[in-house]
């Protein structure tokens, strides 16, 4: 067979990288993380009202959706250098806002 296409669903993904185990793995520890986001969502933002991780939610569904179409490695390093950059701007302005900038 001639095989030319490279992306995988993440079933393919994880029984690659490790076999049925690999497989297991990843699909519970990807239940997991989808999980801990969703509460933090649901739990946490809806009753703060904090706007940035509300941004950051919905982004990371639409990387999500991203992801499952396949190619896991271009995917994941998009998401992951989404995630750090939102993280040190978020990091960033924290700081200029609590140790820089005093409002009277």
């Amino acid at each position: 067979l001639d095989f030319s296409n490279i992306s995988c669903c993440y079933l393919a993904e994880g029984y690659i990288n490790a076999g049925f185990i690999g497989l297991l793995l990843f699909v519970l520890s990807l239940a997991f993380i989808s999980a801990v986001i969703d509460h933090l969502y649901w739990d946490v933002y809806k009753t703060s009202n904090k706007g940035f991780f509300g941004i950051i939610y919905f982004m990371l569904l639409g990387l999500f959706f991203f992801m499952m179409r396949g190619d896991l490695l271009s995917s994941f390093a998009y998401t992951v250098g989404f995630v750090f950059s939102a993280l040190s701007v978020y990091s960033l302005f924290y700081i200029l806002r609590k140790y820089v900038i005093k409002f009277s």
